[in-house]
């Protein structure tokens, strides 16, 4: 088990414990970053920072937190930036941390045993280890925490590598109270973390340039499905659907067993 995934499992939820779950005075920060000036993919990703971007809002309306946005797209995805801005973010003991990153990705050997990726800059061909956000917000100490990486989590060699830059070693129509209550289940109630990538260490991501990235169009999809729907939400529903929506879909349109998509996710919270 490597070092991130005991730090998970052992201790992170020491900081969550005793807190005031009063709406009025908490807020939802949402991080959405997308390279959406990629030759490949730009289109799609920028369909992922849109639709990211209003179920963040989506969440806020239903649960009374105040939203506040750290939005990159464009030249503002740089890894310059993407630092300043992430070092930037300040949270209170009862706020929660929604970070997102649509683009590129990759793994090297050297990561061993890690499932999570490198993330790409493009326009400076640049990588940044996931690893390195996750720890990053933690130390934030927000009530929750959920981190998106929707990239690929592919084998590159050493040497073709980006060079990183910063490491750490519908059915009847719901009521809107029904919908009000499931959200605040998710985002108000619970206590923890959780940790999220699009792909298992050796996969690609897909995506396309009318759904944007395939989990998070099956991520937003049960999130809202589940909202509507569900008489006893849970984190672990919304995850395992959207997991099994981008996987089945992989198998359903591969041409062969390596364009399988499997996302993977690791979750350590109160009420799952």
């Amino acid at each position: 088990m490597n070092k991130l995934r005991q730090i998970i499992l052992a201790s992170v939820l020491v900081v969550f414990t005793s807190l005031s779950l009063s709406a009025q005075a908490a807020n939802l920060i949402a991080i959405i970053a997308s390279d959406t000036l990629d030759d490949a993919i730009g289109q799609s990703v920028k369909l992922d920072f849109d639709h990211m971007r209003k179920e963040m809002q989506n969440v806020a309306k239903y649960t009374g937190l105040t939203l506040k946005e750290v939005l990159m797209q464009g030249r503002s995805t740089n890894p310059q930036q993407f630092l300043q801005q992430l070092n930037g973010v300040k949270a209170n003991s009862d706020d929660v941390i929604v970070f997102f990153f649509g683009g590129h990705g990759y793994r090297t050997k050297s990561k061993g045993s890690s499932p999570w990726p490198n993330l790409v800059f493009s326009q400076q061909d640049k990588g940044l280890e996931y690893e390195y956000v996750i720890y990053q917000l933690m130390e934030k100490h927000p009530r929750f925490l959920m981190t998106i990486a929707d990239v690929c989590n592919s084998f590159v060699g050493e040497k073709s590598a980006p060079p990183v830059v910063a490491t750490r070693s519908l059915r009847a129509v719901p009521s809107e109270d029904k919908i009000r209550a499931n959200y605040q289940h998710l985002f108000l109630e619970e206590e923890g973390m959780i940790n999220i990538t699009s792909a298992q260490v050796g996969e690609y991501a897909s995506g396309s340039d009318n759904e944007g990235g395939a989990f998070t169009f099956a991520f937003i999809k049960s999130l809202r499905d589940e909202t509507k729907s569900a008489s006893k939400i849970s984190w672990k529903t919304v995850l395992d659907k959207a997991k099994a929506k981008v996987t089945n879909d992989s198998i359903k349109y591969s041409h062969s067993k390596d364009d399988i998509q499997h996302p993977y996710y690791e979750m350590n919270v109160k009420n799952d």
